[in-house]
């Protein structure tokens, strides 16, 4: 897992970011009565992507990490759900509405790659693996792994 000095360095959170920012200008034009139901809940929902990950980022636990970005996946759902009510009820343009769900998509990609990245099982299958290649004895794999985990 690269090193970053902050959470600001992650595109899943830029991207998370921008995705926020475009959805409270796009529900700016939302009729009152969709703005506090359908608008409200969908800024919450892209607002939580950016603000989990940063919280998780922010915590120093591997665990603690990987369970606030599991919370940034499903608050990506919710986001994703809103958005295509939207797009049904007509309250977005539709090319605004293509771009939104295209960004949603890619966020989608980014926060599954860093949810397994954050697994520590895929860290102590790397060093089975070196252990198999290389020669290690089981022993020493076994100390690794234990200070691995958060």
């Amino acid at each position: 897992m690269a090193k970053y000095a902050s959470f600001r360095e992650l595109v899943v959170w830029q991207k998370g970011m921008d995705l926020a920012e475009m959805v409270h200008r796009a529900t700016r034009s939302f009729p009152t009565a969709d703005l506090f139901t359908i608008g409200t809940q969908l800024r919450r929902a892209t607002n939580s992507i950016p603000a989990n990950v940063s919280e998780g980022f922010s915590r120093r636990s591997r665990s603690a990490y990987r369970a606030h970005v599991a919370i940034a996946m499903g608050s990506h759902a919710e986001a994703q759900t809103h958005l295509e009510l939207c797009r049904r009820l007509s309250l977005i343009e539709q090319s605004l509405i293509r771009e939104l769900l295209s960004l949603a998509e890619e966020i989608g990609r980014l926060l599954y790659g860093l949810w397994r990245s954050l697994f520590v099982g895929a860290v102590c299958y790397s060093l089975a693996l070196l252990a198999l290649i290389g020669g290690v004895p089981w022993a020493v794999i076994h100390l690794l792994s234990i200070g691995l985990g958060s």
